[in-house]
């Protein structure tokens, strides 16, 4: 049936038979979010709706515990099903800022382990790209990003941006340290800034997608699924063709640390093979600016422009040896 109102809902359903789980006849299978067409916070009253849903089992007896989904509103909620069908308490874990331009979230989080201070990492991007005015860049008015957050399992507030670290796209050059053409013929690379996460005080971090000193973000969006790959996460960006009667798009291949959003792993184990030795040495580092004494200050690239178009989830083929991967 169609939504009568918009709402964003989560549906939980027999797998042998296709029904909504029920108990003494109530209707549990379907958890609502209270988040309809009238809670838009773009002015549009456009229906609401759950991207793809992230099942949980933190205790290892292969049953659900949590359930993570993003909406097109930009919230992040979690579904608590470890006491299920008894209950099945739903809370916001991300609240963007109502007074602000929406950042959608259209596709699957990934949910990790925190390294240190317990609970899960709930990592997603932002960005439509389903809609028919979604491919016009001048339609997207808020810059998009890729969020990090922790939920520690025990807090009943939602984090917002101003409980995240900013990393920041400091430069996006090529494998001389020139500035990257406008075409997509010529390797260019993205520095990202490695600032650290106080989890005393913070609660996760965000990475805009516009680089440091641009006008205008190009569109630029993430809507395909992430891969976290030990303790990196890795996400393709989308940037639709600005000719509304062309087809295709480009985008970025990024690679993070998936708790902090910085810099993954030491500086001295690079992300990319630039140079196409089969070797990560220092080599790979790329030319970003001056020092005092006018000599070049290196830094490693987190991210790789498309050279083939639009690129979707990446598939990862490992090495022998674990110490070499291919995107």
């Amino acid at each position: 049936l169609p939504s009568k109102n918009g709402e964003a809902v989560l549906y939980i359903v027999d797998i042998a038979t296709g029904q909504l789980l029920q108990k003494n006849n109530a209707v549990l299978g379907k958890i609502g979010t209270g988040k309809t067409a009238r809670d838009d916070p773009s002015g549009e009253a456009r229906p609401n709706g759950l991207a793809t849903a992230a099942p949980v089992d933190v205790n290892g007896d292969y049953v659900v515990d949590y359930v993570y989904a993003g909406d097109y509103h930009g919230r992040v909620y979690r579904f608590d099903l470890t006491a299920f069908p008894d209950s099945a308490p739903m809370q916001v874990i991300y609240e963007p800022d109502p007074n602000d331009a929406p950042q959608p979230i259209t596709s699957r989080p990934q949910v990790v382990r925190h390294p240190e201070k317990g609970g899960l990492i709930v990592l997603f991007g932002t960005g439509s790209f389903f809609r028919a005015d979604d491919g016009d860049p001048e339609r997207q008015a808020k810059t998009q990003a890729f969020y990090g957050i922790w939920d520690d399992l025990t807090s009943n507030q939602a984090t917002t941006r101003d409980d995240l670290v900013a990393q920041r796209i400091v430069a996006e050059r090529t494998t001389g340290g020139g500035a990257c053409p406008d075409d997509d013929t010529t390797g260019c690379y993205r520095i990202t800034t490695d600032n650290a996460v106080d989890w005393d005080t913070k609660r996760g971090w965000y990475l805009n997608l516009i680089v440091d000193g641009a006008t205008s973000h190009a569109g630029e969006r993430q809507v395909s699924d992430a891969v976290v790959r030990g303790a990196r996460v890795i996400f393709s960006t989308l940037i639709p063709n600005p000719d509304a009667c062309g087809f295709g798009g480009g985008g970025w291949l990024m690679e993070l640390d998936a708790a902090t959003g910085g810099i993954p792993g030491n500086r001295d184990e690079y992300t990319f093979d630039l140079n196409g030795d089969g070797l990560f040495t220092l080599d790979d580092l790329i030319a970003i600016a001056k020092d005092d004494q006018g000599q070049d200050v290196f830094d490693a690239p987190t991210g790789r422009r498309s050279q083939v178009g639009i690129v979707p989830t990446p598939a990862i083929v490992s090495r022998p040896g674990g110490r070499r991967q291919g995107k």
